[in-house]
């Protein structure tokens, strides 16, 4: 009996050791990291004092989501994009993600921009952070570089074929609805959708506020920030 009450201890062990350190211990040690302020400096890299002397903040690392960006993720989630599309630049020292040329700021220039890694603190304020395990769709890590305005953005969530007809992304147009013209002619939400894919005459297609809410999420997806207390390293 001493011996069985033995092996089922040591088998708990073997399993509760390496569940504490993989898990439980770095999701303790993430919940007790926050958002750090990032100060405005001069141009002699000397912090910028308001009339009260106090520090001014203009952003913080990681930058914080707004509502209507909480928002766009949920449907992000909800509507499974994360089966198709990766948020996450691996190590150099793994990979050449950092390197892919539609993954970075110039997907149009003939030699690929290097990016950073993602790492940890990048996801700290996602309630489920949309990494991906796939990339059939490619890497949004640094999407909000490759979309110049929210209107062409809409239109690949429309329909992706408009601008790539090999594309196999399905179309997304039930996040938006047709209503009637009002006043001299469509509204500067109205998509600029022509052949099979116009509206009837009199009327446009705008996007719902689940479609806005998802372009705020996406354009969002920026990893050109640095980690102030990195920086502060470095400089000493």
């Amino acid at each position: 009996m001493n011996q069985f009450r033995t092996f089922v201890l040591i088998l708990a062990g073997t399993f509760a050791v390496p569940w504490f350190l993989l898990l439980i211990q770095p999701s303790w040690q993430l919940s007790k990291i926050t958002p750090v302020p990032v100060f405005e400096l001069d141009e002699n890299g000397v912090e910028v004092l308001d009339d009260d002397g106090n520090r001014v903040i203009t952003g913080y690392y990681p930058p914080l989501a707004s509502g209507s960006r909480r928002q766009g993720h949920e449907i992000y989630v909800r509507q499974g994009c994360a089966q198709c599309h990766s948020q996450m630049i691996r190590s150099d020292r793994l990979t050449f993600d950092a390197y892919k040329r539609d993954w970075g700021s110039a997907p149009n220039s003939p030699i690929p921009v290097r990016t950073r890694p993602v790492n940890a603190l990048d996801y700290m304020n996602e309630d489920l952070p949309s990494i991906g395990n796939r990339r059939g769709g490619g890497d949004l890590s640094n999407l909000a570089h490759r979309f110049s305005s929210r209107a062409d953005l809409h239109l690949v969530l429309y329909d992706s074929r408009i601008g790539r007809p090999s594309s196999n992304m399905p179309a997304y147009r039930f996040l938006y609805k047709s209503r009637k013209i009002e006043g001299s002619g469509p509204s500067e939400r109205a998509l600029a959708l022509t052949g099979d894919l116009a509206p009837e005459e009199g009327h446009e297609i705008i996007p719902s506020d689940d479609a806005e809410a998802l372009v705020d999420y996406l354009l969002a997806l920026r990893k050109d920030y640095t980690d102030p207390r990195k920086d502060l390293n470095d400089g000493q």
